[in-house]
């Protein structure tokens, strides 16, 4: 996905991405958070994944077969990486700069 596709994307994934984007989109912006943004989603995913370990991999191929629970995932991590990592892919998509 390239950055002005990303930029373009309305509030609600699950009307403007297929599932197949949306899981990419979150893998995406999962790879681009710091490590604490990271465990932060990790002990977010336990619950939705409904585990007591979360593999980010396993949790999100189940989580995004449903399109509007990936897209309320998908928020989650967007809101937690904007408070914690001020470097984020969606922090730099909502800011609109690329360095």
């Amino acid at each position: 996905m390239n950055l002005k596709f990303l930029r373009s994307i309305t509030e609600d994934h699950d009307k403007s991405m297929s599932t197949a984007e949306m899981k990419t989109y979150l893998d995406l912006l999962y790879k681009k958070c710091n490590k604490k943004a990271k465990n932060e989603f990790k002990e977010y995913l336990k619950t939705q994944c409904n585990v007591d370990d979360a593999d980010f991999v396993k949790c999100s191929d189940s989580i995004c077969n449903d399109a509007k629970n990936c897209d309320k995932i998908i928020h989650h991590l967007e809101k937690l990486s904007n408070k914690i990592d001020e470097n984020s892919l969606s922090m730099i998509l909502k800011n609109g700069k690329t360095t």
